[in-house]
């Protein structure tokens, strides 16, 4: 499942990857940050983190939903 996973966050825009692998879910270090804790280290409010994390994961779901 995780390498599935890879493979579908790998044909995301960088920022997008890095929002999900490192920041939002933790895949890389194994904890999951705060939007806000995201924010700070990017720059951007938490609003503008959750549009982006929410707008990567519709074209994840719109990549397995066009695998199947």
């Amino acid at each position: 499942l995780r390498a599935s996973i890879e493979t579908q966050v790998d044909t995301l825009a960088h920022t997008s990857q890095a929002l999900i692998q490192e920041e939002g879910f933790g895949f890389l270090d194994g904890q999951a940050k705060t939007l806000e804790a995201i924010g700070n280290k990017l720059g951007i409010t938490r609003q503008r983190v959750h549009f982006m994390l929410n707008r990567a994961l519709d074209r994840l779901r719109s990549l397995e939903s066009g695998a199947a």
